[in-house]
């Protein structure tokens, strides 16, 4: 049975990639960028399929080129996702519409820089916390068991 702390993270990681797959969108590209390599980093975590630690850096590495380019000017007409965005979001209104309606599961239109890099925030910072909350959660309680019979 998931932990309460489990599926935060699922719901903030659903924000998170929504706001992503829109956030390509408004540079002209397809969402399937970030859902390749996030589909085949979790099959390999679920076992289906076997990725040795040199492939995850590189899709590591992928997914950081990624985030920078979406650091990029998006489009300023209307492309193939949709018409331009032209509010500017702060804090609390991008986590609202990101995290808070139907907007979480919304992969077709666009989002603005301002937007993506709010959730991009919340995104970490909340796994920041979950992390404190519940040791188990991405794995720590293993590291510390891991290390508990080693001197140094």
């Amino acid at each position: 049975m998931p932990t309460l702390t489990f599926l935060i993270f699922l719901w903030i990681f659903l924000g998170y990639i929504s706001s992503f797959v829109r956030r390509l969108h408004d540079l002209d590209l397809s969402g399937w960028w970030i859902g390749i390599p996030i589909i085949l980093y979790q099959s390999h975590i679920l076992g289906f399929v076997f990725i040795n630690y040199n492939f995850l850096a590189i899709i590591g590495l992928y997914i950081l080129g990624l985030v920078i380019y979406c650091c990029k000017k998006g489009t300023d007409s209307t492309n193939k996702y949709g018409p331009i965005q032209t509010q500017s979001f702060e804090f609390f209104e991008s986590i609202k519409k990101c995290l808070f309606s139907p907007s979480i599961v919304d992969f077709k239109s666009r989002a603005r820089r301002s937007e993506f890099w709010w959730v991009v925030l919340a995104y970490f910072v909340i796994n920041f916390i979950l992390s404190f909350i519940d040791p188990s959660f991405m794995g720590q309680s293993n590291m510390q068991n891991y290390y508990k019979g080693t001197s140094y």
